[in-house]
């Protein structure tokens, strides 16, 4: 690393100062990045305020790349046009690289091949900055250094025979064309902030000088008062412990609220190393200290801008915008999953959502039922005319059926990727992206940056060739995950800094946590494709113990004097049940640990909390049904109020109806549907035990195959896109083994007719009408009645005896009938597993099933007439107590009555639930 002595030094006040005489804006300072060129034009302003000027002109004060690509822009048009190569932007040269990653001989072999290219865009990069790769020949070469050289000769080649540049060769370029080049040129350029200069920049900086321009440095304050230890420790520093990161992160989030409230004009930073891996806790944390600021907000505020910033940016897909804009990409291409068309229907960013919103989330309700868990637009546009969605939702039933038809035009073939840009920004022209609202600051902010990317995308002809549309999708996803992005906020009192944001910078109040013995200094991070040796002798930054070492007592030198108040804290432990315990770095021994007295902030729903006022009512009650009222639900009234008298009350009173789960094929309900509709046919025809004896199997099996065929056809009404194809004959089969299985159990019975099969049969119960479908009745020869409900599951008789039903629904069919009936059973319809499960009057009424008084059920009830009595007892009790109004949240058997209810959101209990279930865990 060259140092930066060479050049002629100068104060900050000489530099404003020659700033400000400068109206020719001849004189330029160069920074290390962005946010210390923000820093330092904010003090140049700052300066010129204090000088009670009402106008200057703006300092030119730019990182140093931007300085540079700047010049490559100014060359273009000079007279020499024609000789500069193409800039390739970082997009471009990653394609590039992965292009020949990818047809090298080791390509096949990788894993990852954007993961690699992105590692040896890096070696690329810290190769020509530290002047190394000419000396690559002159160490021992590792196989991925020899195959790394083999990758830059051949990206050197093809740079040079199509006349192409990159970033990291610019600074050489503009070096050699700095003198020759007819443009217009800084006399003075000054270079702030910077520790050190890679040989790189020196090399030009001095080609800059002899070219006849005046190079000069200057430090930041911090990093001046770090050369001298006199003046450390004249401030305020302290070493703090803490529990784990998140108390860290918590106590600094306090104490930058307890420094701004005091002083709304402080300056505070918080430096958090490993920032993009704990990123959204930071945010998440400060969000909560400083959210009761809430409170003074107007009702009417859409946004709120907390006084805090966090220079790492999130990635820009992760906003809801872009996801969206992905979402309808994946649809409209190769399918997605139902979960996110769900998110398409219910979104603001398409034409029509404010219009249709209602009636989009109703639509989205009614899919969710009959949908599959993956869907295409052309089977989700089936799905929509099924449910007569171009009715409800007449603007996005249009949007995708043009979609479809520009589907069928434009996305097949391969393609530029200018021109699968151009397909992109018409698919989402079309859905009328990004919506009808207003976009708040954030949202046009993103909006604008996706276009930056998309154009970037659409630039990358120059080196990529022909792609799909799914391909031109998936590689523009991940551009998208790897652009990191930051809306542009008002100015705040509160800095979140990484590491590296922190060189140079100054505060009033600074906090530098994470500083424990395993975190720093930090472990050194070589690039696998240069030589470990060349790297050391170079003395490239965090490329070895030594310069990581180096690197870190820098840095942690200049953050003991870049404010009036320094914390440094580390976390005690990684986590809060982790037994190893962690100790301070000891570049940090030296500072005496102390304790930090700060106030106790609530969080804003905290805060709510705390102002509440309790009123107790107890309202369980609903209004009682005055005379006899047909509730829809058939069986089902009685099975819930037994089970929970809220949930029969939400589902059955108040219509509540939870949101269905998509799923492949058929679920067991759908499935048990199919074989109640197939027996029911097959006993149409036959109607006796006789005509089941006498017919042959050939017919017999024709006759299944019919009814199961009927069946299928009959479900696909209610699920166009299930059942077709080898899936439909699969399960006509599935279903005809299935009821050809349960008609030879039937066949080991006496004589019967069936009577009745899925008859539906209103009844009263109290006040209660209700309409009930009978699966099915047989009479035998001397006209007693057998009630029969079939189920494909296994099945207990407890379910129908005690004081509380579990199924209710032949003890009701029972109790609302015939005096004849001297059965009920369930028909349990399970390959292997076909049995009747019940209770009967009499023995031999059906096979395995004794008389109840030889039963080992008779110490319950020690006659036929008894059970019949206690079941109408029941029956009328369980009524009346939802005639009455009774809807108290009170499981039967909790939690099991709670893990599959789909109304947990209106009685919460299953929060209580998950709670108890939580601390279960944390105690184990």
């Amino acid at each position: 690393m060259f140092s930066t002595l060479e050049f002629t030094k100068i104060s900050l006040d000489g530099v404003f100062k020659r700033l400000a005489l400068d109206s020719q804006n001849s004189t330029v300072v160069v920074t290390p990045n962005q946010r210390l060129s923000l820093v330092l034009k904010r003090k140049f302003n700052d300066a010129q305020r204090a000088r009670a000027l009402t106008s200057w002109n703006s300092a030119n004060i730019s990182p140093f790349h931007v300085f540079i690509e700047r010049a490559y822009e100014t060359a273009s048009y000079s007279p020499q046009e024609m000789k500069l190569p193409i800039l390739l932007s970082p997009t471009q040269e990653r394609a590039l690289w992965e292009n020949i990653i990818r047809h090298s001989d080791v390509g096949v072999s990788l894993l990852s091949i954007s993961e690699t290219a992105q590692i040896v865009c890096e070696a690329w990069q810290i190769g020509h900055a530290w002047q190394l790769i000419d000396q690559l020949e002159e160490f021992y070469l590792s196989d991925d250094s020899k195959t790394f050289q083999d990758w830059a000769e051949r990206y050197k080649r093809i740079t040079r025979n199509n006349r192409q540049i990159d970033n990291a060769r610019l600074y050489d370029l503009i070096g050699s064309l700095w003198e020759a080049i007819e443009i217009k040129k800084p006399s003075c350029l000054i270079c702030y902030g910077f520790d050190a200069l890679t040989p790189q920049q020196q090399t030009l900086l001095i080609k800059i000088r002899i070219a006849g321009c005046e190079v000069m440095w200057t430090e930041s304050q911090s990093q001046s008062q770090s050369q001298s230890q006199s003046k450390l420790y004249k401030n305020d520093i302290r070493r703090i412990s803490c529990i784990d990161s998140r108390d860290e992160i918590h106590l600094a989030a306090a104490w930058a609220r307890t420094r701004a409230e005091a002083n709304s004009a402080a300056k505070i930073g918080i430096v958090v190393p490993e920032l993009t891996k704990h990123r959204s806790v930071v945010m998440r944390i400060f969000r909560s200290i400083m959210e009761t600021n809430y409170s003074n907000m107007p009702v009417d505020t859409v946004e709120h801008t907390f006084p805090f910033n966090v220079s790492l940016g999130a990635t820009l897909i992760s906003y809801p915008l872009i996801k969206i804009a992905f979402l309808i990409f994946e649809l409209i291409g190769k399918g997605t999953n139902f979960e996110n068309a769900s998110c398409l229907l219910r979104s603001p960013f398409l034409a029509g959502s404010e219009s249709e919103i209602m009636n989009r989330a109703l639509l989205d309700a009614q899919l969710r039922k009959i949908a599959e868990p993956f869907i295409t637009i052309e089977s989700l546009l089936v799905l929509i005319n099924h449910k007569r969605g171009e009715e409800s939702c007449p603007i996005l039933a249009q949007q995708l059926f043009i979609l479809s038809e520009f589907k069928k035009e434009n996305l097949f073939g391969k393609k530029l990727p200018s021109d699968v840009a151009r397909i992109i920004f018409e698919i989402l022209r079309i859905i009328g992206f990004p919506g009808e609202r207003i976009l708040n600051s954030t949202e046009y902010q993103v909006l604008n940056k996706w276009h930056v990317v998309v154009a970037n995308f659409a630039a990358l002809d120059l080196v990529m060739s022909n792609v799909t549309y799914n391909e031109g999708v998936s590689y523009l996803r991940r551009i998208a995950i790897e652009t990191l992005f930051q809306p542009r906020t008002p100015d705040v009192p509160i800095q979140i800094l990484g590491i590296l944001e922190s060189a140079g910078m100054e505060f009033d109040h600074l906090w530098v946590m994470g500083l424990s013995d395993e975190l720093w200094p930090p472990r050194p991070r070589p690039n696998p494709f240069l030589p470990i040796e060349l790297q050391r002798i170079a003395k490239i930054p965090w490329r070895s113990v030594t310069e990581s070492l180096e690197f870190a007592l820098r840095l942690t030198n200049e953050w003991l004097v870049s404010g009036k108040e320094v914390i440094l804290s580390y976390p005690s432990y990684n986590n809060r049940n982790e037994e190893r315990k962690l100790t301070p770095s000891p570049l940090i021994l030296k500072i005496t640990e102390s304790a930090l007295t700060l106030p106790i902030y609530t969080d804003y729903s905290e805060l709510i909390y705390s102002l509440r006022r309790f009123e107790y009512k107890e309202d369980y009650k609903a209004p009682m049904l005055s005379q006899v009222t047909e509730i829809r639900g058939g069986a089902a009234v009685i099975k819930d109020q037994m089970a929970c008298p809220f949930r029969a009350m939400a589902l059955h009173r108040l219509g509540a109806k939870g949101l269905e789960t998509s799923h492949t094929g058929l679920n067991a309900m759908e499935r048990g549907v199919l074989i109640h509709r197939v027996l029911a046919d097959v006993w149409k025809q036959l109607q006796t035990k006789e005509a089941l004896d006498m017919i042959s199997h050939v017919d017999l099996e024709e006759i299944v195959l019919r009814a199961a065929k009927e069946s299928i056809t009959f479900i696909r009404s209610d699920r166009p896109a299930t059942l077709l194809g080898y899936f439909a004959e699969i399960e006509q089969q599935r279903l005809a083994r299935l009821t050809i299985e349960w008609l030879s159990t039937e066949r080991k019975r006496k004589d019967f007719k069936v009577i009745a099969s899925e008859d539906k049969h209103c009844i009263t119960l109290d006040r209660l009408l209700l309409t009930l479908r009978l699966d099915r009745v047989d009479q035998l020869i001397d006209g007693r009645k057998i009630i029969i409900d079939y189920k494909t599951g296994l099945l207990s008789i407890s379910s129908i005896l005690g004081d509380c039903l579990d199924e209710p629904q032949l003890p009701l069919y029972l109790v609302t009938t015939d005096s004849d009936v001297v059965a009920v059973a369930f028909a349990q319809i399970k390959i292997g597993k076909m049995r009747f499960i019940g209770l009967a009057r009499d023995d031999d009424l059906l096979p395995d099933i004794q008389a109840l008084s030889e039963s080992r059920w008779h110490d319950l009830h020690s006659s036929w007439e008894e059970l019949v009595a206690a079941w109408r007892t029941n029956l009328f009790r369980i009524a009346e107590n939802f005639s009455d109004g009774n809807a108290q949240v009170a499981p039967n058997k909790y939690p099991q009555t709670c893990r599959n209810c789909n109304i947990k959101p209106l009685c919460r209990i299953h929060e209580r639930f998950n709670s108890a279930l939580v601390e279960q865990e944390d105690h184990e």
